[in-house]
């Protein structure tokens, strides 16, 4: 009743394995590619972050310098204003003594 086709049934199943195969091939291949492309999207977004992080240490140190050169003119001035203090101050005690000698010859 039954026929069998052993050499036909055998083709038939081999093109059923290596089409199956193809296609677990091609479903690691997707997979893989799916996988390499969510990496590169991280990979991608640290990459910017880092970027933006260096941009805004980059303005951060600019902005430090910035104040670290008028910081520095304004010491410049305050040392300018100790000196004239300082000889403003001795003018003012050698006209003390002179006044005190005055004082002291009458």
């Amino acid at each position: 009743m039954y026929s069998k086709n052993f050499s036909g049934n055998q083709k038939s199943n081999a093109g059923d394995q290596t089409n199956q195969t193809n296609q677990t091939n091609q479903a690691d291949k997707a997979s893989q590619k799916n996988v390499l492309q969510r990496e590169i999207i991280m990979q991608e977004a640290d990459y910017r972050k880092s970027v933006n992080e260096k941009i805004k240490l980059e303005f951060e140190i600019r902005k430090i310098k910035d104040e670290e050169g008028q910081l520095r003119i304004s010491l410049q001035g305050k040392e300018l204003g100790l000196a004239k203090m300082q000889q403003d101050m001795k003018i003012a005690e050698e006209a003390i003594h002179k006044t005190k000698k005055k004082l002291n010859l009458i």
